[in-house]
């Protein structure tokens, strides 16, 4: 049996321990490891981290990732001294047995790291695995309601699923308007559920909600959410237009930043407002 082994990344030189877990690198506000720099994708690598070692792969990301001077192809087993590259930024890894996790370590609360100005990146740090979120529940306790959901829904009672989640959905909202950062799964599935409730309940409730939990967020929705209110906006309403029109200002501000997919995809949200003020007859 292999034994346990430590791993620890190096941000500007300075090494910090992460916790066994799944973790990505990108721009996305929601990634583990976000980092502000153009040349980064969204959703760029993940890191996965156990206990007798670490891979890192390629999320299909437009710039790859590099180790030790080498394109990463598929997954890729870490080794001590490897060094990784994700845009402009280089870390440093380290893996032994000597850097073992403790259960303290695993226990530490969400670390971030800032850079020098000079160096114009922002680095957010945290170990979330099975830790309580913000929301007072652990990330297994969100899924284990969001299964109950799904079954709800298959069984064709939206409103019993609605009375599953729905709270939680709100807490979710709430923490990341507090400023917490959650286990990344975490509003991506809150963002599943409520299109699946805004679909079966015919609710512009929960259309409004994905409009707000995005703005928390200040990222594009994934193209699926856009497609499926692209579907609902214009037969499920009032909609609340003063949600839409927030988070399209936002979208806004970094479209100077975007390439030309995610262009094209604000392009399909400002749609969905056009549908939105068409059903609700432009009142706000």
């Amino acid at each position: 049996m292999d034994l346990p082994v430590g791993v620890s990344l190096s941000f500007g030189g300075k090494f910090f321990p992460v916790a066994p877990g799944a973790y990505v690198f990108g721009r996305d506000a929601a990634c583990q490891f976000s980092i502000d720099d153009a040349s980064v994708s969204r959703r760029h690598a993940m890191l996965t981290v156990r206990a007798d070692g670490a891979t890192i792969e390629d999320l299909g990301s437009r710039n790859g990732v590099i180790v030790d001077g080498a394109p990463v192809v598929s997954r890729f087993e870490l080794k001590d001294g490897n060094r990784i590259r994700i845009g402009n930024q280089e870390v440093q890894v380290r893996v032994s047995k000597d850097l073992a996790p403790t259960a303290r370590d695993r226990a530490d609360t969400p670390l971030s790291v800032s850079p020098s100005q000079s160096e114009g990146r922002r680095f957010l740090v945290e170990t979330m695995a099975q830790e309580p979120t913000r929301t007072g529940a652990s990330p297994s306790e969100f899924f284990k309601a969001a299964e109950r959901a799904d079954q709800a829904i298959a069984a064709g009672d939206a409103i019993e699923a609605e009375s599953i989640i729905g709270r939680r959905l709100n807490d979710v909202l709430a923490s990341m308007r507090a400023g917490a950062r959650l286990d990344v799964r975490i509003p991506r599935m809150a963002s599943t559920h409520a299109l699946r409730l805004a679909q079966t309940r015919r609710s512009p409730y929960w259309i409004k909600y994905l409009f707000e939990l995005y703005s928390a967020l200040e990222v594009l929705m994934p193209r699926e959410i856009v497609d499926g209110l692209h579907k609902l906006a214009s037969t499920v309403g009032p909609i609340d237009m003063r949600a839409v029109d927030a988070y399209v200002a936002i979208l806004s501000r970094s479209e100077g930043d975007m390439d030309a997919q995610e262009k094209g995809l604000l392009r399909r949200i400002a749609m969905i407002k056009d549908l939105a003020s068409q059903r609700s007859g432009g009142k706000r």
